[in-house]
């Protein structure tokens, strides 16, 4: 996972509970000294769905020991169409096959997500972070138990048509939205939540799940995609 992109969604985060508190919303929600909102809207497009990969045939599992818990953290990736990430060296990224010098991308869809889960694979408390790179704009919905209590957008110029020829022009795409100077102010906040952030704590999940997943499409119509996921798991002694 990239982190330049989890600082962005950190601070992004951040800015959207510092609007829900009065930074100028444009729902003007009021949140309680318990984290509750006590005015909003009707939020809609809430899911326990965790966005589903193509295959991530690159998989490494680390264990951290600590003195109260262990944690274990689990990266994965894949990457199909014209695009390919050597197992082997995943952190150098993802890059075009061997005989492709290059793709004009004309359609691009991004989608970064957080989520505290069960075992199962459910997403308990999280959201989910959708860029169209083609029209030039976000939207973030949080989620919790299946049903959405935050809900923002944000518009940006559109980077597409663009060609990539390199392991960097792919990154650059994918992290365009990151590198825009942009408001996420317009949102909509639900009553009907106990809180306005997600936090996977000892109440909630013992495991959380980030990841984003690319799809490209070129000028010929064909597909690519690429998928990122990081689970950890903590374990109590």
């Amino acid at each position: 996972m990239n982190y330049k992109i989890m600082n962005v969604i950190y601070l992004t985060s951040l800015t959207v509970l510092t609007t829900a508190c009065g930074g100028g919303s444009s729902d003007s929600a009021t949140v309680n000294n318990d984290g509750t909102v006590s005015q909003g809207g009707s939020v809609t497009g809430g899911t326990s769905k965790i966005p589903t990969t193509i295959s991530l045939p690159c998989k490494t599992t680390q264990v951290v020991k600590g003195d109260d818990a262990d944690l274990t953290y689990i990266t994965e990736s894949g990457a199909s169409g014209s695009l390919t990430i050597d197992c082997a060296r995943a952190s150098s990224g993802f890059k075009l096959k061997e005989g492709v010098p290059n793709l004009n991308i004309k359609a691009a869809t991004i989608t970064d997500y957080y989520f505290c889960a069960d075992k199962q694979g459910k997403g308990l408390l999280g959201w989910i972070y959708t860029h169209d790179l083609t029209k030039g704009n976000s939207k973030m919905v949080w989620s919790e138990g299946g049903k959405a209590f935050i809900n923002c957008h944000a518009t940006y110029p559109s980077p597409l048509p663009k060609t990539i020829s390199s392991s960097q022009d792919i990154e650059d795409l994918k992290d365009y939205w990151a590198d825009q100077d942009y408001d996420l102010s317009n949102c909509t906040y639900s009553t009907q939540s106990r809180a306005t952030s997600v936090s996977c704590d000892e109440g909630v999940s013992d495991r959380w799940l980030i990841g984003t997943n690319a799809t490209l499409i070129d000028s010929s119509g064909k597909t690519h995609k690429t998928s990122e996921r990081t689970t950890y798991i903590t374990k109590k002694h």
